[in-house]
């Protein structure tokens, strides 16, 4: 008898945080502007795979 009632509360339990995450949903990603700093001086080969990396990253 108490197992079965056990049962029943973490089937509740369970039921109502399914129902609460669902108005949870992740945000677009990125929500906001994205800024990436590169050290290296510009048009040098650092430069060139820097930016290589940065956008086949993001995308």
């Amino acid at each position: 008898m108490r197992k079965r009632f056990l049962n029943a509360v973490l089937a509740f339990v369970a039921a109502v945080m399914g129902l609460a995450a669902g108005g949870l949903a992740a945000q677009p990603y990125p929500s906001k502007i994205i800024r990436v700093v590169n050290p290296a001086q510009p048009g040098g080969n650092n430069d060139i795979l820097f930016r290589r990396q940065v956008f086949r990253g993001l995308s």
